[in-house]
């Protein structure tokens, strides 16, 4: 009998459930700001794991 109380709470949950899902939703923008400030670390550990690589690979007794 009174259909607006009704199409208002509706209306309420929907954009609730429509701002879960703004909060859900991954934004690749804030993981590239993140890469760019730790630029250095990843770097370093990209050329620390690259040196450990080719050491290991001209180190190691070859296994025909």
């Amino acid at each position: 009998m009174n259909t607006s109380a009704v199409t208002i709470a509706e209306t309420s949950s929907n954009s609730i459930l429509y701002a879960d899902r703004d909060e859900d939703q991954i934004h690749i923008a804030e993981y590239i700001d993140i890469l760019l400030d730790h630029k250095w670390r990843v770097a370093a550990v990209t050329i620390f794991a690259l040196l450990i690589g080719i050491a290991y690979a001209l180190l190691a007794t070859p296994v025909y």
